[in-house]
């Protein structure tokens, strides 16, 4: 049987899907559900700071980042939603 849902179920790092990665023009972030309130992404570099930041918006699941004027490297992609999950996943640029 099914296990009944108790609460809000936080997004996990296995949950959220960045392809293609490596990315060259863009990639896409994939949650497994629709936001039920904005979500705030950002691209960290190597060295912490944020080079792109953006929204996820309620009711949407994928967002596409554009990868333009981005230098080759590995980055962070961090997605924090206001059900206080907080996501890390890498993903890498290559032109």
């Amino acid at each position: 049987p099914p296990t009944p849902v108790t609460g809000i179920e936080q997004l996990t790092p296995e949950s959220v899907n960045l392809y293609p990665n490596p990315a060259n023009q863009e990639f896409t972030i994939e949650l497994p559900r629709a936001l039920r309130a904005d979500a705030t992404v950002r691209m960290i570099d190597q060295v912490g700071q944020t080079i792109d930041a953006g929204v996820l918006p309620t009711g949407k699941n994928t967002k596409t980042v554009s990868t333009f004027g981005f230098a080759s490297g590995v980055y962070i992609v961090e997605i924090l939603t206001d059900e206080g999950s907080i996501v890390r996943k890498k993903v890498i640029v290559v032109h």
